[in-house]
Parts: C-alpha cells; structure tokens; sequence
C-alpha cells in the first residue's frame, strides 16, 4: 500500500512517500492550522481589495485574484533567494479505525542566479499506514536540486537509492502565477483576510475543488507571503472539516548568500540514474 503525501509545489512540496515495513506508533495528535480555528466563519473581506470593497463578495471577483495574482509573482521575480526548514505532516482516518500517516523534515534553499532559479531541498522522515489491525511502515529520506537546467532527485527509501532526472516546470520552483492559475482551473478560490506568519504578511487562498475525489481535500488554504511572493503554508481539509495535511515552511529568512555547489547534483557509485529528458525516459 502507497501512501502519497498530498503535494504543491514549492517543489518543497513536492515530496511523496511510501508506506511499508512495521510500526506501533500513536497516531499523532492533529494540528490547527491558523485560518481554521472556524472554518465555517464567513470570512472578511480580504485587504488587497481596495477598489473592490462596495462589490458583493470581493474575495471571489476574478479581477480581485488577478490582481493579487500579479502582486505576488512580481514579488517573486524579484526575489533573490530564501531558506527555511519545511516540515511536512499527513494524517487520514479511513474509518473502521484505518488511517493513514506521514511526516517529513527538512532544509530548503532556494536561488536565484543569471535569471535561473537553484533549489536544493532535503528531507528525513516516515509513512505508516493501518489496515484491518495490519500497521506498516517504511522510512524514507530525499534529496532534489534544480540547477538551473534539469530537476534531479535522489531517494533513499529503507536503504534503497534511486536516482531520477527530469525537465524543470515552474510550479517546481514555486511560481505563484502558474500555482495560482492552476488553482482557479479546477477549484472555486477566494482571497481571504491577510494573516501573518513568523511576523511576515501573507495572502490566503481558499480553494475547493469543483468536483472532489477520494483522499484528496474538500478545502485547500494557501498562504503567499507578500515580501517574496513564495508560499509557505499549505492546508488541506477533508469533507467534515478535520485538517488531512499541512505542509509549512518555517525559520523562513530571506535574502541570504547560498554557495552555487549546494545545487550541484552527483550520482552516488552504483546507482543508476533514471533520466526522464531522454526520449526513451532512461
């Protein structure tokens, strides 16, 4: 049984992991996510509105978004770099006390050189899914640089390496305008009221998918910080409005000096590297 940790990018987000092997571990206690204290609260007019506050409704107004929309990739182009530590939660109950669980640590950083965007993420940590009393689990570590050219990742699930190169797509860097175009194609959004985190401002997204599918969130929230444009937060909910995932970046410092051999990818001896530029996928 695969448990996938639901992604977004930031392409910090973008991790998945599988379950397997043993585990008698409690399940975690499930966390709160700032925005959901109410979830069923109507929400107030968002504060980038200015011209749009006598409208009925303003989060949701098309124009509202866009605007919103090209404030922060302008922020983000002009964003020179940022490192934070992105921590990764899951948690799913499927009834009949299943469930499944996952969490994931690790650095990120995140540069921009000669009009092409460096990230380099890591993470360390464990899935463990419950099925009819049968617990498995399996612990997995990662590792994915962009360096400029292609997307490279490194797994080591229980002691296996692969290795795996790939084109690059901006929502892989976390570009806010392709996130949020996506966002708007197949989900109902509106901009809610602005909210800080770790002191910074940011811009909250609420997105419910027109048409939902099994173990995928009723309600997704997205918080863009104003400064850099980047996302930091991200929160899904299931259908009765428990939290499901949370995916969040914290110790977030901007502006900062990253040597360029952090994003250099190497291929450790013995293992083969899948390449997926290669017109036969590798």
């Amino acid at each position: 049984m695969r448990t996938v940790l639901v992604c977004t990018t930031l392409a910090l987000f973008a991790f998945a992991a599988a379950a397997n092997g043993q585990s008698t571990e409690a399940k975690p206690e499930k966390p709160v996510s700032p925005a959901a204290q109410n979830p069923a609260a109507k929400p107030d007019a968002p504060q980038a509105s200015g011209e749009a506050a006598g409208a009925t409704e303003p989060w949701t107004d098309p124009k509202v978004i866009e605007k919103v929309r090209n404030e922060l990739k302008a922020a983000f182009d002009a964003n020179k770099s940022y490192t934070c530590t992105m921590i990764a939660r899951q948690f799913m109950e499927l009834g009949n006390g299943n469930y499944m669980e996952s969490e994931h640590i690790g650095p990120v950083e995140w540069y921009r050189a000669n009009n092409r965007i460096y990230l380099r993420q890591e993470h360390d940590g464990y899935s463990v899914s419950s099925f009819n009393g049968k617990v498995d689990r399996r612990t997995d570590r990662a590792l994915v640089i962009v360096d400029g050219e292609f997307y490279y990742r490194l797994t080591d699930t229980e002691g296996k390496l692969y290795a795996s190169k790939a084109s690059i797509i901006p929502a892989t860097y976390g570009d806010p305008e392709v996130l949020i175009n996506a966002m708007t194609k197949g989900e109902d959004v509106r901009l809610l009221k602005d909210e800080k985190l770790e002191g910074a401002e940011c811009y909250v997204f609420e997105a419910t998918p027109r048409r939902i599918t099994p173990l995928q969130p009723a309600k997704t929230l997205h918080y863009f910080r104003k400064d850099g444009g980047f996302i930091v937060l991200r929160v899904g909910f299931t259908p009765n409005g428990q939290e499901m995932y949370r995916i969040e970046a914290k110790d977030v410092k901007r502006n900062v000096e990253i040597p360029m051999e952090r994003f250099k990818f190497e291929v450790p001896p013995g293992v083969e590297l899948r390449d997926a530029t290669l017109p036969s996928g590798g």
